[in-house]
């Protein structure tokens, strides 16, 4: 089964999001996202919320206001530069892509990045957003509610949807013994 993924013109126009304001994320001393449980209920519900007001996405903030990630994808800001991303302790789930592209590809694309504390209340000193999943890979966000980002091609986030798509063609061809059949 193929992947669902967003169409084209979506991704160059960028995801609309929305804060979610009834829940927060599950307080990880609750349920640890590192335990995989599939419990998505909380997020789904979040979701739920985001998307009756016209939202794409959602994003969740835990019981501090900290933001921490969207219903199934990890959420990333540009600031002056530099990829600003949510640290685990936050409460999110370790995504597989958002590792790959702290440890290799932002890396490798000369991107800086680091893990800090974010809070909605920081929205307006971001210029870019962007998603990370497994599934849909680097995705950008043109807005948050009323908060607006840069989306195009020159942006942070379309350099390294390029260089992590490079990264997975690589990493493809060295292991053809993971190529599903």
């Amino acid at each position: 089964q193929p992947n669902k993924d967003f169409p084209v013109a979506k991704v160059q126009a960028g995801l609309r999001l929305s804060l979610a304001r009834e829940l927060r994320r599950n307080d990880r001393r609750t349920i640890d996202p590192a335990w995989k449980t599939g419990n998505y209920l909380n997020n789904l519900l979040c979701l739920r919320e985001a998307k009756s007001r016209g939202a794409d996405e959602v994003v969740m903030t835990n019981l501090a206001d900290e933001i921490t990630e969207a219903a199934v994808s990890n959420i990333h800001f540009v600031r002056d530069g530099v990829v600003l991303t949510p640290g685990l302790a936050s409460g999110l789930l370790a995504g597989v892509t958002r590792r790959v592209l702290i440890e290799t590809v932002a890396p490798a694309a000369g991107i800086p990045l680091r893990e800090v504390t974010l809070r909605p209340a920081d929205l307006p000193d971001m210029q870019e957003c962007f998603l990370t999943s497994t599934t849909k890979d680097v995705t950008p966000v043109a807005a948050i509610d009323a908060h607006r980002f840069h989306v195009g091609p020159d942006s942070v986030a379309m350099r390294l949807k390029a260089a992590f798509a490079d990264h997975a063609r690589t990493y493809a061809a060295a292991h053809p013994e993971l190529k599903v059949r």
